[in-house]
């Protein structure tokens, strides 16, 4: 058996134990052990798989996104610590819309403002309103609530950077992206209102398997090519 696919093997183990201790037992740690497991594995499988084909934009949204899980998992006990798991949340959230940036960046001003991307904006806008105020009515933490407001400004811009992006070169790679950006937002809404609001587990782990599924069609974003000098993209950014 090839050495990825043993990796390959290991991840699945490793994610069924996961969601085995999540529903089969709760109030135990041994997620808080499995947890931080999950994204190494994941790139040491992607990384034997692929070859080093990550440009440095991906793999400083790789970083950034597991910073944040594992602050998020000693966040119970500390405000402080949950305030720079925020911080990291909202650097990942830019690190993610600078990953298609280069593909945006020369788009016309114009082409930006169209009926899709406005309703899109007003349709999020409104929910993030709504989420950053129900959060601001349960915690009185000035810093908490300022992070927050950042977070729901880069979690709209995220939006409207996948939709633009999707407009402008609708392809399976703009699709990946579109779908992983929603399902990352997503998942800390679902998160967000779950902490400061419902505290239901459905929607705990509702909020697990969109983060994971965001991150993995991101990944296939990353390896999906759709031009012949793509890999040239891929090894010099």
């Amino acid at each position: 058996m090839k050495l990825d696919k043993i990796v390959l093997t290991v991840l699945l183990i490793l994610f069924a134990a996961y969601f085995c201790a999540i529903f089969f037992l709760p109030g135990t740690n041994y997620t808080f052990y499995i947890k931080p497991l999950l994204i190494p594995v994941f790139m040491t499988y992607a990384i034997l798989k692929n070859g080093f084909v990550f440009h440095k934009r991906y793999l400083f949204f790789v970083f950034l996104f597991y910073i944040g899980q594992i602050l998020i998992l000693f966040s119970d006990h500390s405000n402080t610590v949950l305030q720079l798991a925020l911080v990291f949340y909202v650097m990942f959230y830019f690190a993610l819309i600078n990953l298609v940036w280069p593909q945006i960046k020369d788009t016309q001003f114009k082409k930006i403002f169209t009926l899709t991307t406005v309703t899109v904006f007003l349709i999020n806008a409104l929910l993030l309103f709504l989420i950053v105020y129900l959060i601001f009515e349960s915690t009185t933490e000035t810093i908490t609530n300022f992070i927050t407001v950042l977070n729901a400004i880069l979690a709209l811009m995220l939006m409207i950077t996948a939709v633009v992006y999707l407009s402008i070169d609708t392809n399976k790679k703009s699709i990946l992206y579109f779908f992983g950006a929603i399902s990352l937002i997503l998942s800390d809404v679902f998160a967000a209102l779950n902490i400061y609001y419902f505290g239901i587990f459905e929607l705990n782990v509702l909020d697990l398997m969109l983060h994971f599924i965001g991150f993995y069609l991101i990944y296939l974003f990353i390896i999906e090519k759709t031009k012949p000098n793509e890999i040239d993209y891929l090894s010099s950014n």
